[in-house]
């Protein structure tokens, strides 16, 4: 198995890899592990003054935009892991898991344990 993280570079090392590993020594690699994936938030585009006001918030002006400015941030992540995504499973004829990343300051039992689940989520869906 080879693991990678939804960008450009490791992608194309791990496709890269994956062909020279197969083509060389005749090994049939199981799925790609994609590591790091950002969870998918449809949200994004939503007005944060009309959502903070929706639960009883007033947030002014400023802060609204500073808020949409880390939705614009995180969307133009997203974008990009997913279009890496995306090009993995059209350039490389393997299956894929994606695992999410965990944003956490210290990785510890809970996040293992998260990650181990998703693992096995991922292994279920193939």
């Amino acid at each position: 198995m080879l693991v990678t993280i939804p960008e450009e570079t490791p992608v194309n090392e791990a496709i890269e890899t994956a062909f020279r590993v197969e083509d060389e020594t005749g090994v049939f690699l199981g799925p790609v592990v994609v590591n790091r994936c950002y969870r998918r938030y449809e949200h994004l585009d939503r007005d944060p003054v009309k959502a903070a006001h929706d639960v009883g918030l007033d947030i002014d002006d400023a802060y609204a935009e500073r808020i949409r400015a880390a939705a614009r941030f995180r969307r133009g992540r997203q974008d990009l892991q997913l279009g890496q995504v995306a090009r993995l499973a059209r350039e490389l004829p393997l299956a894929h898991m994606e695992l999410p990343h965990e944003m956490a300051i210290e990785f510890g039992p809970r996040e293992l344990s998260d990650l181990a689940d998703a693992f096995q989520d991922a292994i279920g869906a193939l």
